[in-house]
């Protein structure tokens, strides 16, 4: 039993002068981790996502001159003007519907244009 006893008394010894040189080093280690996402450093960095989001966002009469600013953004803002066109073009082909066909021109009572 003594010599149970001495193994254990032995291997707690051991474990007590391993344990804190790993507590000394957990800090470092812990301070060296971020949970911060990275940000970006420069315009270049931003995602295309979030480009067309600011090009969702523009006025439509905005749109040419945002194009312009930078070359990223020429995209986004093309992207938008042509959505717009495309609206215009489908608008105007409804228009000419209501004008070729009276029946279904009376049958509209409201637009919505929003």
């Amino acid at each position: 039993m003594d010599s149970q006893g001495s193994k254990l008394k032995e291997e707690s010894s051991e474990m007590v002068q391993t344990t804190p040189s790993a507590i000394d080093a957990l800090p470092t280690t812990l301070s060296s981790l971020s949970l911060d996402a990275p940000r970006p450093k420069t315009f270049n960095d931003l995602p295309d996502e979030l480009l067309d989001d600011i090009a969702d966002f523009a006025d439509p009469t905005d749109l040419p001159a945002l194009s312009l600013v930078q070359r990223r953004l020429h995209n986004p803002a093309r992207k938008e003007m042509d959505w717009f066109a495309q609206g215009f073009q489908q608008l105007m082909q409804f228009a000419d519907l209501l004008l070729e066909r009276p029946i279904f021109a009376a049958k509209v009572r409201h637009v919505n244009f929003a």
